[in-house]
């Protein structure tokens, strides 16, 4: 069993997937065939063989009270992938309540990946926490920490992750978990909108990804690829990669298509297909309807709304949502999504309280991306009131500036003071809704007639 933990860490998880499955064939005792099992899980998990873990899940279903974490944890996920979502919720719901009587770190990892898949975030990050706290000093301690950060991105808690997995990126001699953790911070990246930073760590992790056949690395890979796509505008890129998540690699797991679905939703409504989105956010929601999590059913109305279905009872019921399961990142999304469907609605009253909303939110969490974003959607929602509206001095001072001279030469000109003339300046950009003398420069510009001879020239 040893042997084939040391391969799933660092070597092929394919061949870690077979040592693991025969070891736990020789095992007597459940705890440890348990453990051999599960590893098993995720070598196959990490190589992309969902048939394989499907069949895992059925093996460890019938340890029973020998292991009941275990048991319950492949009984759950056994209907999952059967398609039995409603069958899933006991077995799922009892795996995570046993996760609260366990102080081994493998135990509630397992007990953390559950309560993540119900949508219990809290009680996952809970346990996250703890299985690190518990696998300090051993060699668990970087898959505690990758589990920690997809909890901690799941959570919305993105420097969490960011410290999480430049933690794991440090592990010697653990190379795989060390690409699934570099993969991870591109994750994090790409959630604030940190493009660069994103695509540079993917790269990083592509030689190992490619070398050993990572799945699920290759799969994360593959979203936060897809989510830099739609900061760039190819919504058509994004719809590829994610249809075809880890094609050449493995097929990825269940949970990250499942965690991909809102992406993949947007993509195909911007592209023009909301078919292949209403398809793929039936899946998601037989999923996400059957656990009852707020995180989930949150995201399941935000993309029915930007299918046009009743678009304004489902975003208020996803902005509900959020703010229970406490999901300020994804919130903000939303109130984005939200003022970008009321401006074309022609509503900007209404988009300028969701742009207000998503900037603080966006701030909070340094998404200085977003942030920018969100600026230019409230410039657009507000109107500039005219030139034609300051009083004759501010007219003045706003055509000099337009000319090019500076305060002190203003000053002069006018016979005022500087400071005189920067108090009115200030007065200008309020009034205006500007913020530089560019902008004043431009709309002076823009709302001056011609001069007479210009016609001539």
């Amino acid at each position: 069993m040893l042997r084939g933990e040391i391969e799933l860490r660092d070597g092929d998880p394919a061949i870690a997937a077979h040592e693991l499955v025969v070891a736990a064939g020789l095992l007597v005792d459940a705890r440890s065939r348990a453990v051999a099992l599960m590893l098993a899980g995720e070598a196959r998990r990490m190589a992309g063989d969902v048939g394989g873990l499907a069949e895992l899940a059925r093996e460890l279903a019938v340890l029973g009270a020998a292991e009941p974490l275990a048991a319950a944890h492949g009984a759950g996920l056994a209907a999952t992938f059967a398609g039995k979502h409603g069958a899933a919720r006991t077995p799922l719901r009892h795996a995570v309540a046993l996760g609260g009587r366990t102080r081994d770190p493998r135990r509630l990892v397992w007990a953390g990946e559950v309560a993540l898949t119900l949508g219990q975030v809290d009680l996952a990050y809970e346990y996250a926490t703890a299985a690190v706290a518990r696998a300090r000093g051993g060699a668990l301690l970087p898959t505690a920490l990758a589990h920690l950060a997809v909890v901690a991105l799941a959570a919305d808690r993105v420097a969490v992750a960011v410290r999480a997995a430049t933690e794991g990126r440090a592990a010697v001699g653990q190379r795989n978990v060390v690409a699934e953790h570099t993969v991870l911070l591109a994750l994090a990246a790409v959630s604030l909108g940190d493009r660069d930073t994103a695509l540079a760590r993917l790269d990083e992790a592509a030689p190992r990804i490619a070398s050993r056949g990572l799945g699920r690395p290759a799969a994360y890979a593959a979203w936060t690829r897809a989510c830099v796509d739609l900061i760039d505008d190819r919504p058509d890129d994004a719809l590829c990669r994610l249809r075809t998540m880890a094609t050449g690699v493995g097929r990825a797991h269940p949970g990250i298509r499942a965690l991909a679905v809102p992406q993949l939703v947007e993509a195909a409504v911007r592209c023009g297909e909301p078919d292949l989105a209403a398809r793929a956010l039936s899946r998601f929601d037989a999923w996400a309807s059957s656990l009852r999590g707020p995180s989930w059913r949150a995201l399941s109305h935000r993309c029915h709304a930007l299918l046009g279905r009743t678009p304004h009872t489902h975003f208020d019921r996803a902005i509900a949502l959020h703010r229970q399961a406490g999901a300020t990142l994804e919130l903000a999304r939303t109130h984005l999504l939200y003022a970008h469907h009321l401006r074309r609605d022609r509503q900007p009253t209404a988009a300028r309280g969701h742009l207000r909303e998503a900037l603080h939110l966006f701030h909070l969490h340094g998404a200085t991306y977003w942030e920018d974003r969100v600026r230019t959607e409230l410039r657009a929602a507000t109107p500039t009131p005219a030139v034609g509206t300051l009083t004759p001095q501010q007219s003045q001072i706003a055509r000099l500036v337009a000319d090019g001279e500076t305060n002190r030469e203003i000053a002069r000109r006018l016979v005022l003071s500087p400071r005189t003339v920067d108090h009115h300046l200030r007065n200008i950009y309020t009034r205006l809704g500007i913020r530089s003398r560019t902008e004043l420069a431009r709309l002076v510009a823009s709302t001056e007639a011609p001069h007479p001879l210009a016609a001539s020239v």
